[in-house]
């Protein structure tokens, strides 16, 4: 089963790896590795560039600042924001954006429309000139509901185990759903979560 369950995301990123997401120009192949390489250097500590972000109305609010980018003459910033709710790292299916613009202070603010879901996690990536260390920081959207209660009808019940099982072969899952259906907070959605679901039951 689960050599399946590779073998069909595996042709999911196939299909996407060319993919529009959201309203964000076509991302290539090149353009996800270039994400991969900057989330294996990135750093939420000790990074070259200062980044946080936030949802506000409805938009992924983006603060930076850097010396490195400020003493740079001409500098560029790239930004790679990705949906980090059910693959941790940048793939053809998950990324939200991409971007470079000029660097003209040191610190502002990138503003891209988006609709984020109740249970995601949105991570954001920022680079550019001279940065050794990209910074990182994610935004985890609150879930609306109950842990446990994946159908919404407000009881945790052995049909939210059973739902929860049949996910771990099937997807299909919201992600708000994922983010409830993670009974142990363990940052996966495994049989473990559907039995222990089922044991609260009882």
């Amino acid at each position: 089963m689960k050599k399946i369950i590779s073998m069909l995301l595996v042709v999911m990123v196939a299909v996407l790896s060319f993919a529009t997401v959201g309203s964000a120009a076509t991302i290539t192949a090149g353009q996800i590795d270039a994400a991969e390489q900057m989330y294996l250097a990135s750093s939420e500590d000790s990074a070259d560039i200062t980044v946080s972000a936030e949802i506000v109305d409805g938009d992924i609010v983006a603060t930076y600042s850097s010396d490195v980018l400020a003493a740079a003459t001409d500098a560029q910033v790239t930004i790679i924001i990705f949906d980090a709710t059910t693959v941790a790292t940048p793939s053809a299916g998950n990324m939200i954006q991409i971007d470079q613009f000029a660097y003209d202070s040191e610190v502002n603010t990138y503003t891209y429309e988006y609709a984020a879901e109740a249970g995601q996690k949105i991570v954001v990536m920022m680079g550019g000139t001279d940065i050794d260390n990209p910074g990182r920081t994610e935004i985890v959207v609150e879930a609306d509901g109950t842990v446990g209660d994946v159908n919404g009808d407000e009881k945790v019940t052995m049909t939210d185990a059973i739902a929860v099982a049949y996910y771990t072969v099937n997807g299909g899952f919201t992600s708000n759903q994922l983010k409830l259906a993670d009974f142990n907070n363990d940052g996966e959605v495994t049989l473990a979560d559907a039995m222990a679901i089922a044991q609260a039951t009882v």
